[in-house]
């Protein structure tokens, strides 16, 4: 498997993330402040049949952290954005804690990019969502 550091600019944020593999698109969103490195120990297996696609969300990792109201919203429209720079439709979205929200936002607010949702420990799920994920920096 060979993994690639690539860049990509999202509504005028430059983005770092990780690809590899062949196959219909999967995109994996990180935790809280963690990064798309988080998902290695995963990407062996994922990428014998899929292309995956693993960005860190703004504020987090190599990629931009502008002055922004980091919430669940911001996070939705811009994975959106993602989608729109990688040229991907439609893909199979998967995310931990963090990344769980922004995913099950981008589902809700347009089902007809998500092909798949996965949610691994996701956040949003309750009536109220913790500080530490309303104002993340």
């Amino acid at each position: 498997m060979n993994v690639e550091e690539r860049r990509v600019e999202v509504q005028g944020l430059p983005t770092r993330y990780l690809a590899a593999g062949e196959g219909p698109p999967l995109v994996l969103l990180h935790a809280l402040a963690e990064s798309a490195l988080d998902w290695r120990w995963v990407l062996p297996a994922l990428t014998r049949t899929h292309s995956v696609y693993a960005p860190n969300l703004p504020g987090f990792g190599d990629s931009a952290k502008p002055l922004v109201d980091y919430s669940p919203t911001f996070f939705a429209r811009f994975i959106s954005g993602y989608l729109d720079a990688l040229g991907l439709e439609r893909a199979a979205v998967a995310g931990n804690s963090l990344g769980g929200l922004v995913a099950l936002r981008l589902a809700l607010s347009e089902p007809e990019r998500v092909s798949a949702l996965g949610l691994i420990d996701s956040a949003g799920l309750g009536r109220t969502v913790t500080y530490a994920l309303r104002a993340p920096t």
